[in-house]
C-alpha cells in the first residue's frame, strides 16, 4: 500500500511538473486566460455529530488556458480547497486536457477532464444553482472525471446537434485510488453524446455510456 501510495504521489508530481513546463512555453510565445472562482458553505450541526459549526471552502479552483501549438490549446485547473482541511493540505488536479481544432466542425480532446455524458456532469459547478450535484451523479460519477480521447463535432446548422464521441479509462481517477482501494485498473469506457441547443440557454440531448468496471454503490 505504501509503495501504491508512493507510486501515485510521483506520478501526480511529474505530471504536475510537465504540465508546468508547457505552461510556461505557452506563456512565453502566447498569450494565455487564467480564471478560477470559490465556493464556502457554513455548515450547521445539531449535536448528532462531533464537529463544530464553521465555514468551510467548499471549492476554491484556478484555472489557466492557452495555445501550446498551431490550432492546439491547453487547459489546466487545480482545486486549492482541501489546503484548509485539517490532515490533508492537498491541492487536487481537475483538468489536463489538449485540443486540437481539425477544421471549423471537427475537433479532438486528449487528456484529464470532466465525463461528456448528460448535462449535470460536465457543466462546471461554478454554473449550477446548488453547490453539490445530485446524488445519482455522485455515486454513478465518483471524481466527475476520467482519462481519455474525445472527437468533438460541432454542427453549422442551428436545427442539427453537436456531437462526440470518445474512448477512457472508465470514470477512474488515475493517480488515485476511490475510498474502497479500488484503482478501476484496466477498463475501458466508450461514450457518444448528441446535444442540441434550444432557446434562453437551454439544451436537449441524449448520452450513451458502456464501461466494464465494478464498483459496490451504496445510497444513504
Amino acid at each position: 500500500m505504501e509503495v501504491s501510495s508512493l507510486q501515485r504521489r510521483c506520478t501526480l508530481m511529474v505530471t504536475g511538473l510537465v504540465a508546468l513546463s508547457m505552461l510556461a512555453a505557452g506563456l512565453a510565445q502566447a498569450e494565455w486566460k487564467f480564471s478560477g472562482y470559490t465556493q464556502t458553505r457554513y455548515n450547521f450541526y445539531d449535536g448528532a455529530l462531533d464537529k463544530d459549526d464553521a465555514f468551510d471552502v467548499r471549492r476554491a479552483r484556478i484555472k489557466a488556458e492557452g495555445p501550446v501549438a498551431e490550432d492546439t490549446t491547453m487547459k489546466i485547473q487545480f482545486d486549492l480547497a482541501k489546503l484548509d482541511d485539517k490532515g490533508s493540505g492537498s491541492v487536487e488536479l481537475k483538468d489536463l486536457l489538449f485540443t486540437h481544432k481539425i477544421n471549423d466542425q471537427w475537433s479532438a480532446t486528449l487528456g484529464y477532464t470532466s465525463v461528456p455524458f448528460g448535462y449535470e456532469v460536465p457543466t462546471s459547478s461554478s454554473k449550477r444553482l446548488a453547490l453539490e450535484r445530485s446524488q445519482a451523479a455522485n455515486q454513478l460519477f465518483p471524481g466527475e472525471r476520467d482519462t481519455g480521447l474525445y472527437l468533438h463535432y460541432k454542427s453549422p446548422r442551428a436545427n442539427m446537434p453537436d456531437v462526440v464521441f470518445g474512448i477512457s479509462n472508465g470514470m477512474a481517477k488515475w493517480y488515485e485510488a476511490d475510498k474502497s482501494g479500488n484503482e478501476d485498473t484496466g477498463t475501458q469506457a466508450y461514450t457518444a453524446r448528441a446535444q442540441w441547443n434550444l432557446a434562453n440557454h437551454s439544451v436537449a440531448g441524449i448520452s450513451y455510456r458502456i464501461a466494464d468496471r465494478t464498483r459496490k454503490i451504496e445510497i444513504g
